[in-house]
């Protein structure tokens, strides 16, 4: 089989499994999506009832949107921010060495801090309060074009 013909199928492979992924998520996606409207936005009446509030007849009448669940919010994301999660290194058993461990927690505190990890946390600490889907991920960079040497 020619290379060509290998990568189209693993291509249309790939494209099928993201189809696949997309569509078994959308419905929780769309759930998702209504909550941040919700709670960020504040849009809390449906659409074609509210059109209908202010279309009518009679006079367009209020759609009065009084916000109780973001003190909630901020209350429970305030308190993450507080007690931030961290990389904590161990040794798993009896051979392992403490002073290899406090030089990789140095390393990790150390990428933590170059890469404002903080800020990620935090996000991701939100929109889980928010919504219920919160996340970040660790990246490696090239340091330069000519180097094999990776950053976090």
């Amino acid at each position: 089989m020619s290379k060509t013909k290998e990568d189209d199928k693993l291509l249309t492979l790939a494209l099928e499994r993201y189809k696949r992924a997309r569509d078994k998520d959308a419905d929780a996606r769309r759930e998702r999506l209504d909550d941040l409207k919700f709670s960020v936005l504040l849009e809390q009446w449906p659409a074609a009832e509210k059109h209908k509030r202010e279309n009518d007849p009679n006079g367009a009448r209020p759609c009065l949107v009084i916000d109780k669940l973001n003190q909630y919010v901020h209350q429970v994301v305030n308190d993450m921010r507080q007690n931030r999660p961290s990389i904590k290194v161990r040794g798993i058993n009896d051979s392992a060495d403490v002073e290899v461990a406090d030089v990789i927690q140095g390393m990790a505190r150390h990428i933590e801090d170059q890469s404002r990890a903080d800020i990620a946390y935090d996000w991701a600490g939100e929109l889980a309060v928010r919504c219920g889907l919160g996340f970040f991920r660790i990246k490696t960079d090239y340091i330069n074009q000519e180097s094999f040497d990776q950053e976090i």
